[in-house]
């Protein structure tokens, strides 16, 4: 039993964190950090492109 308990440990411990940190409103203004945040953590890119005027 406290080998599987172990093996659970290590492998919580080990693991990557299941998602980054997101901007405190939500919003990427860098593609290149967007594009890297949603590599690492597996999950597709969503780009909406905005024009202020």
């Amino acid at each position: 039993m406290h080998r599987h308990a172990l093996i659970l440990l290590t492998a919580t411990l080990l693991a990557p964190p299941l998602t980054a940190a997101a901007p405190s409103d939500g919003w990427y203004r860098s593609l290149a950090e967007a594009r890297k945040v949603s590599r690492d953590s597996g999950r597709p890119l969503f780009v909406v492109f905005r024009c202020e005027t």
